[in-house]
């Protein structure tokens, strides 16, 4: 007995030596990086609690609950400068507004961050292993799969959207033009998107719209919401308890199952076609319509993956266009003479059907939209994002209205990476901000591209406004960056913006005016995107 405590205490102590020996060659190791490199370190939030961080996190879920999380970080920023570091229940987070940061950590140094483990436990009771949570092979796998999805050739084909825009100006009708359009973009572009990328729509724009649709609507929206509250909590997150988020992940994935059978039955269904004929099937799929659900069936029989797969594409699909419209109706609402100067440009170019190309021609719009809230694929990433979205949208008013839009509301306001291994920043450091930033493995970078967009070195001195015309002579680089940049730029944003294009274009044909039903200011609603609590509520005139 004494023999064996006396092994196990010895055990114990050679355990302890061999960690310590481990942290004691990491410490010098990292002290000798930060000599090199002439690193210094960042300005530090001033926390009550510097240890475990638990006022900078009541902080966080207060001004969230107030809808002010986006103005605390404001606030933090103003303060503190345009990067410092917060600790929470031990783990260091980087804060940044600084694009050229940001720059580093999405493009230049790509491969040192990921989106680590902390983001895939609080995402993966929604999200699985999809691609917003996976990394390296995995990610760019799937990726690869998506990106088809969004040639130019499919998404000038307006058939799909014009079939649920003329659905929502009907609905719009037959609610005597007084409507939340904010709801009804969310119903619509869900219902488009699935039929674009699954071949069937989920049918929420419909009158005999199935219970199933609309559960599977509601829970997806509570699910988010669970979801960014457990990355608040971090590694706190083992307190969030809440059995309804749990149902709403299961109603999500219930509703999925549904696509995943019919990527299970056309997997078998080709399979069991003679191999001759087989191959003559893909060659004329290559020519026809890239359908993602079918793609996603030759790729894996893994029904878990397919679920992942298919509740990723259907929430990015849903709700950074939904919100991006919502954004830009709930300013014009508020500016006639906006709202004025883009239905002239509209009817302007307007033809019908309306066409790519007539839409092209609407520079105005676009200005509104990425002042408020397209990615040909390339295989760089220009060092001038304004001149990346301009050869997206290369023309007129229509172009204002969605540079505004985009500005003002980005639809992902803040994100994050995980450093996956010790590495070093150019900037960051020092009480300026400008000397070499040490960054150590599993330390967090959160950027925050609604701060950074309403930086008046950037956008003038009446940043906050919403002012389209600013975008006659701006061009930004880095500093604007509302579908993110680097390898992981949405792959969809083209698409995100034709679609918005196409039915702020037609909304504007169909109704004269708009007239505000709301006296309150925007109130953030903010999950895994950025929307309104408060919905757009008003009232649209028929012309």
């Amino acid at each position: 007995m004494a023999f064996s405590l006396l092994l196990a205490a010895a055990g114990l102590v050679a355990f302890a030596i061999y960690y310590t020996v481990q942290w004691l060659v990491r410490c010098r190791r990292r002290t000798l990086m930060k000599r090199q490199h002439g690193c210094l370190p960042p300005k530090k939030l001033p926390q009550i609690d510097p240890i475990l961080g638990t006022d900078v996190v009541l902080q966080n879920l207060g001004a969230a609950k107030k809808y002010g999380f986006l103005n605390l970080l404001r606030s933090r920023h103003a303060a503190n400068g345009l990067t410092f570091t917060t600790n929470t229940y031990f783990r260091t987070t980087i804060n940044t507004c600084d694009p050229t940061l940001i720059q580093n950590v999405l493009s230049f140094q790509f491969q040192d961050f990921g989106m680590g483990p902390l983001r895939r436990k609080s995402a993966s009771p929604l999200l699985g292993r999809g691609i917003f949570t996976t990394d390296d092979d995995i990610w760019a796998h799937q990726r690869a799969l998506i990106r088809p999805s969004f040639v130019r050739a499919q998404m000038t084909d307006f058939s799909i959207f014009g079939h649920h825009v003329d659905q929502l100006i009907a609905l719009i009708g037959r609610r005597n033009h007084e409507v939340d359009l904010q709801q009804l973009f969310f119903r619509m572009v869900l219902d488009s998107n699935s039929e674009y990328m699954f071949g069937e729509s989920v049918g929420l724009m419909s009158e005999n719209a199935s219970e199933a649709a609309t559960t599977f609507h509601h829970a997806l929206d509570y699910a988010q919401q669970g979801t960014i509250l457990r990355l608040r909590l971090g590694n706190l997150m083992f307190t969030h308890r809440d059995k309804k988020f749990r149902d709403s992940c299961a109603t999500v994935h219930a509703y999925a199952d549904k696509f995943v059978a019919q990527a299970l039955d056309y997997r078998n269904a080709q399979a069991a076609l003679p191999a001759e004929k087989r191959d003559r099937d893909d060659d004329l799929g290559a020519r026809q319509k890239y359908v993602f659900l079918n793609e996603l069936a030759k790729d894996t029989d893994d029904p878990i993956l397919l679920r992942d797969q298919i509740v990723n594409m259907l929430l990015a699909a849903r709700d950074t266009t939904a919100g991006l419209l919502a954004f830009v109706f709930f300013m014009l609402a508020r500016r006639p003479d906006v709202w004025a100067k883009l239905r002239a440009d509209v009817l302007e170019h307007y033809c019908e059907p309306l066409t790519y190309e007539a839409l092209m021609d609407m520079k105005y719009l676009r200005f509104v939209v990425q002042e408020s809230k397209g990615n040909f694929f390339l295989p760089f990433y220009p060092k001038n994002m304004f001149v990346f979205y301009v050869c997206v949208f290369r023309a007129a008013a229509l172009t204002q209205v969605i540079l505004l839009a985009l500005r003002l509301f980005p639809p992902i306001a803040t994100n994050s990476r995980m450093a996956n291994k010790d590495t070093v920043l150019p900037l960051g450091g020092g009480p300026d901000g400008k000397s070499p930033l040490f960054v150590a493995k599993h330390h967090v970078v959160t950027y925050s591209t609604f701060v950074m967009h309403r930086r008046k070195e950037f956008f003038g001195d009446d940043a906050d406004e919403f002012r389209p015309e600013r975008w006659e002579n701006l061009r930004p680089g880095w500093e604007f960056l509302p579908f993110n940049g680097g390898p992981r730029i949405c792959p969809g944003q083209k698409f995100a913006l034709t679609e918005s294009s196409y039915t702020i274009a037609r909304l504007l044909h169909a109704f004269s005016g708009i007239e505000n039903l709301d006296p309150t200011d925007w109130r953030e609603q903010l999950t895994l995107s950025l929307t309104l609590n408060n919905g757009v509520q008003c009232r649209l005139i028929p012309a």
